[in-house]
């Protein structure tokens, strides 16, 4: 009886962490699948962006940002272009200045 327990105690957990696997591989699959359809989604997103390039409404908006970048204080300007234009983190760029 006690040998009997044993195995079903084994089989028991095998079956369990078995699931527990299996389940987490299904949520980790269903989470990627989701995050992939919103990259997906982001990406045409984008590439209708870059295609409209020649657009006038772009144009205007981009003419509008930039003036709008140009009337920043001076520090706060080069941090923004640094980020956007450069790509550096806020850290790198706090790097730069020896900031904190």
């Amino acid at each position: 009886m006690f040998k009997k327990t044993i195995n079903n105690l084994k089989y028991s957990l095998k079956s369990f962490l078995y699931k527990s696997v299996y389940n987490e591989f299904i949520d980790y699959y269903c989470k990627s699948q989701s995050i992939l359809r919103i990259e997906k989604k982001h990406m045409k997103l984008l590439d209708s962006i870059v295609m409209d390039k020649d657009d006038e409404k772009t144009q205007k908006l981009i003419r509008a940002v930039k003036e709008i970048i140009q009337e920043l204080p001076p520090k706060c300007k080069q941090v923004f272009e640094l980020n956007k234009t450069e790509g550096l983190t806020n850290i790198e760029i706090s790097n730069i200045w020896a900031l904190p």
